[in-house]
C-alpha cells in the first residue's frame, strides 16, 4: 500500500462557528479529523476566517498559509463549497478538494475509501496513465478520471491537463470524473464555447463537456452516466 494512504486517514473539514461543515467564505475554523478504529476524532483545530475588508493580497496570503497548515496533516479538504480563488490556491497546493452537503462519520469514510481505491489502483497499475483525456473507440468521445490523473501527476493542475486538450483535439464529448468542477471552467470563455453539465456521483462529480453544436446520442458514456 502506498505510504500516502496513511495520510489519507486524516481529513480537513471547513467549519463554521457552530462546528458544522460550511462554505469556505463562512469558515471559522478548519477541523483536522483523524480516523480511529471505530470513529473520527478531532486531531487539531485551526482557527481560520476571512474578513470582509481583507485585501486581495491578504486574502491570498491567508489561504496559502492555511493550505500549508493543512498539508502538515492531510492532503484532503472537504467543505460545502470551495470555489474561486480559494479553490485555485488549494488546488495549486495539491490538496484534493471535495464538496459535501454535510459531514458525519459515514461521509468521511466515503471520501477516504474513494481516494484509497483510486490510489491503490494507481499503485498496482504497471502501465503509465496518460495525463490527458483518452478516446478508447476513436469516436470523438473522450474519458478522463481527473482524480486518478492528479494522484499520479500531482504536479499537474487541471488547467495544464485540459487546456492543451481543448486547444489541440477535436472532440464530440469529454466525460470527466472529478472531486470538484475546476473554477476556471466557469469562466465565460469556456461557457461560450461548450455545453457543460454536471452530476453528483457519491462524493465525486461527473462532468460532461460538449462543443456547442454537437449532439451526442445514445449510450456513449462507457459506464459513466448523466
Amino acid at each position: 500500500m502506498p505510504d500516502s494512504l496513511k495520510q489519507q486517514m486524516i481529513i480537513a473539514v471547513v467549519c463554521n462557528e457552530l462546528g458544522s461543515v460550511c462554505v469556505f467564505t463562512e469558515a471559522a475554523s478548519v477541523e483536522i479529523m483523524k480516523k480511529t478504529e471505530q470513529t473520527w476524532e478531532e486531531l487539531h483545530h485551526i482557527p481560520f476566517s476571512l474578513q470582509q475588508d481583507t485585501s486581495m493580497l491578504d486574502f491570498r496570503h491567508h489561504i496559502q498559509m492555511l493550505a500549508e497548515r493543512i498539508k502538515e496533516y492531510s492532503k484532503i479538504i472537504v467543505g460545502q463549497d470551495i470555489s474561486g480563488i480559494a479553490y485555485h490556491i488549494l488546488n495549486k497546493n495539491n490538496l484534493l478538494i471535495f464538496e459535501v452537503d454535510h459531514v458525519d462519520a459515514a461521509v468521511l469514510d466515503d471520501v477516504m475509501t474513494d481516494i484509497q481505491a483510486y490510489e491503490e489502483d494507481t499503485f498496482r497499475e504497471t502501465e503509465d496513465l496518460p495525463p490527458y483525456p483518452v478516446s478508447k473507440e476513436n469516436d470523438g468521445i473522450y474519458m478522463l478520471d481527473m482524480i486518478q490523473v492528479q494522484l499520479r501527476y500531482p504536479e499537474l493542475s487541471t488547467k495544464k491537463i485540459l487546456v492543451p486538450f481543448f486547444q489541440e483535439t477535436p472532440f464530440l464529448q469529454l466525460l470527466m470524473v472529478c472531486s470538484h468542477v475546476p473554477a476556471w471552467l466557469t469562466e465565460s470563455v469556456y461557457y461560450g464555447r461548450y455545453i457543460i453539465q454536471t452530476k453528483k456521483q457519491g462524493v465525486n462529480i461527473l462532468v460532461s463537456i460538449e462543443p456547442k453544436g454537437c449532439n451526442v446520442k445514445g449510450d456513449d458514456t462507457n459506464g459513466y452516466s448523466l
